[in-house]
Formats: C-alpha cells, structure tokens, sequence
C-alpha cells in the first residue's frame, strides 16, 4: 500500500526507554510533591499556586517524556523541553524554601527534577536507531 518492501515495513526504530523511565518517575513525583504541599493552610495563598504549578509542570513533564519516546527522531527537542521542566521543578523548590523550612518540605521535589533533568540528559545523548530484520 505504501510502497514498501515487506524487510523495510519489519524494521523496528530504536526508542529512549530510559528517558521515558525517567520521565514518567519525574511527572509521578512532581504531582505526588503538589499533592503533599496541599496540607501547609498556614501559607494558603502560596502554596495554592504553587501546588498547581507543580501539578502542572508534572503534568507536561509526563507529555514531554511520551512525546520523546513516541517521536525519537525529535528526541533533541522534547530533551530540551524535559530539562526546562526539571530546572522549573527545581526553581518552585527553592521559592518554596524561602517561605517553608526545607525540612518541613518533602524530599520528592528536588529529586522530582533531578529525574527530569537525568530524563532530558538521557534524551539528548540518545541516538535514534533503526533495526532492520533480513527477509525470511
């Protein structure tokens, strides 16, 4: 129908499961870290938003991770896009350190984005492969 060769349409592309590991680790943990900042009624008006934009970075950082593992020939883009996600998780980590003591903070948060970062890394030195089966 396509014009392919029955060889070329077996033929199966190389894929960042790593990086889609790490991804998918990195989005649970940004939305169970809003989940937990919920329970400070003490600091409401700031934690309010920063609970939805962390729900909402993880979020994004769960597409991010698919996209690079469903689209690996634009894995340097959705890389880039992932390693912003985890410097944004990292920056609301630090803004909320100035208002809770860290120590009252969970410790999901920076590990959130360090797993977006390790995520976007593994993406960006990943290079796209297809595997060719021989004619049987």
């Amino acid at each position: 129908m396509t014009g392919l060769s029955q060889a070329e349409r077996r033929a199966v592309v190389k894929r960042p499961a790593a990086a889609f590991v790490f991804s998918l680790a990195a989005g649970v943990a940004m939305v169970a870290f809003s989940s937990g900042l919920a329970s400070y009624t003490q600091y409401y008006f700031i934690t309010t938003v920063l609970v939805q934009d962390s729900f909402i970075i993880g979020l994004v950082t769960i597409f991010v991770g698919t996209l690079t593992y469903l689209r690996p020939d634009e894995h340097s883009a959705w890389s880039l896009v992932m390693m912003s996600m985890g410097v944004s998780e990292l920056v609301l980590v630090t803004s909320i350190s100035s208002t809770i003591p860290l120590s009252q903070i969970s410790p999901i948060g920076p590990a959130a984005g360090i797993l977006a970062l390790i995520s976007g890394f593994l993406g960006l030195i990943f290079k796209p492969e297809i595997i060719r089966f021989s004619p049987s």
